[in-house]
C-alpha cells in the first residue's frame, strides 16, 4: 500500500530542504540513472526547494508516493517510491499543465505512477487546465514500421517503451520529437572555442559580449526580445505554447531564482556594432553540485541577423567562457526539435552526438 502526499511549499526559496524533498531528489536521481545512465539531469534538494517555492510566473507543486504509514516529516529516501511534479504557468499558457512522473524501477507496475498522475490531474483541473503536456525519452525508432510518428511528421519513438504504452493507452498524442545530444569537451574543441574569441563572424559589424549569472542592465531589454522569440521561433509541432512576454523585471527574477537554486551560467551574445542590438544569444548552465554536466539552454539568432555565422560564433565563444568559469565542465547536453535543421547542423559541426529521442506528448481534456 502507498499514500500520495503533496510536498509542502517551503517558507522561503532558500529554506532548508524538507526531509521529503531530500527523498524526492534521491528518487529522481535513481529514475534518471535508469533512463539515461547518468546523473547530469538530476536536481538537488536545494534546487527542488527553490522550484517548490514557485514565483510570480509559475507554480510548481510536487507529490510523492510514500510507503503506507510513513511520516513525511521524518521519511528516509527508501520510504519514497515515486514522485510527480507539475508546472502551472501564471501569466501565460493558462490552459496548460506540464507534468512529470517518475517511479523507482523496483516499484513499477503497481499503479504508483497512475496514482501520482491522478493527484496532479486533480489539481490541474481545479486550476482550469485543459491541455496537458508530458515529455518521455525513447530510443530513436525511425525506420521501424510500428514506430509512433508525431503529428509534425519528423522523428519517431519506440512504441514498446513503458511511457509510450501508458501515454497512448491514456489518450495522449505525440506532437513533436526532439533530439537530445551530448558534446564532450575535447582539447581540440576547446582550441576551436578559444580561437572563436579572437575571430569575427562571417561578416564584419558584430562584437561579442559575455557575462555570468546576471545580465548587465544595458542588455536586459535586448535579451528579453530574444527570450520572447524563443517562445515562437523554434519548431513546436502541435504543442500549445503561448507567446511569452519578458520584461527586465522578469529576467532579473528568473536569474535570481536560478542562483538561489544553485545553478550557475555563462552567456555570450553577438551585438550589432552599429545599433548595439542583441543579434544572437546563447546560454549554458550547470548545477554547482555537479559541474561536470552542463546544459545548453537558449540559443537564438534574430531573423534579420541570420546568415552571418552568428550561431556558431557565439556557441563556440561561450564554450570558451564556460571552461574559464567552470574548469570542471566535461560535457554539454542539448535538445532540439528534429525538424530544426539549422540548429542541428551547428550542433553536428560542433561535435554533438544524438543520444535518442525525447517525445513531446499532449492531451486535451
Amino acid at each position: 500500500m502507498i499514500q500520495i502526499h503533496r510536498v509542502p511549499t517551503p517558507p522561503a526559496r532558500d529554506a532548508e530542504p524538507h526531509p521529503v524533498v531530500h527523498a524526492l531528489a534521491d528518487v529522481e536521481a535513481e529514475v534518471l540513472r535508469d533512463l539515461v545512465g547518468h546523473d547530469d539531469f538530476s536536481e538537488s534538494a536545494r534546487a527542488r526547494t527553490a522550484r517548490l517555492f514557485g514565483s510570480d510566473y509559475a507554480d510548481q507543486p510536487h507529490w510523492v508516493a510514500l510507503v503506507d504509514g510513513t511520516d513525511p516529516a521524518t521519511c528516509a529516501p527508501a520510504d519514497v517510491l515515486g514522485f510527480a511534479s507539475m508546472i502551472l504557468m501564471r501569466k501565460q499558457d493558462l490552459q496548460t499543465a506540464q507534468v512529470w512522473v517518475g517511479v523507482r524501477p523496483g516499484a513499477r507496475s503497481r499503479g504508483i505512477g497512475r496514482a501520482l498522475f491522478e493527484a496532479a490531474l486533480a489539481e490541474g483541473i481545479a486550476h482550469g487546465r485543459t491541455v496537458w503536456q508530458a515529455y518521455a525519452d525513447s530510443p530513436d525508432a525511425t525506420g521501424r514500421p510500428d514506430a509512433i510518428v508525431p503529428t509534425s511528421g519528423a522523428g519517431a519513438v519506440d512504441p514498446d517503451r513503458p511511457a509510450s504504452r501508458w501515454l497512448v493507452a491514456d489518450g495522449w498524442t505525440l506532437e513533436l520529437c526532439e533530439t537530445p545530444s551530448r558534446l564532450d569537451l575535447t582539447p581540440d574543441l576547446l582550441r576551436r572555442a578559444a580561437s572563436a574569441l579572437e575571430e569575427g563572424a562571417d561578416s564584419d559589424g558584430y562584437v561579442l559580449a559575455s557575462w555570468g549569472d546576471s545580465t548587465p542592465p544595458e542588455h536586459r531589454e535586448g535579451v528579453c526580445r530574444v527570450m520572447e522569440r524563443m517562445s515562437t521561433d523554434p519548431p513546436a509541432g502541435g504543442m500549445e505554447y503561448d507567446p511569452s512576454v519578458w520584461t527586465p523585471e522578469r529576467l532579473v527574477d528568473s536569474e535570481h531564482r536560478q542562483v538561489v537554486a544553485g545553478q550557475r551560467s555563462v552567456v555570450t551574445v553577438a551585438l550589432h556594432a552599429g545599433t548595439g542590438e542583441v543579434a544572437a544569444y546563447t546560454h549554458l548552465a550547470w548545477p554547482e553540485e555537479n559541474p561536470a554536466g552542463v546544459w545548453q539552454e537558449e540559443t537564438l539568432v534574430l531573423p534579420h541577423h541570420r546568415g552571418h555565422g552568428l550561431g556558431m560564433w557565439t556557441k563556440l565563444a561561450n564554450l570558451a567562457r564556460l571552461v574559464e568559469a567552470n574548469p570542471e565542465a566535461r560535457r554539454v547536453h542539448t535538445w532540439n526539435a528534429v525538424e530544426n535543421r539549422p540548429m542541428l547542423a551547428i550542433n553536428d559541426a560542433l561535435g554533438f552526438v544524438p543520444v535518442g529521442v525525447e517525445g513531446c506528448w499532449q492531451k486535451r481534456l
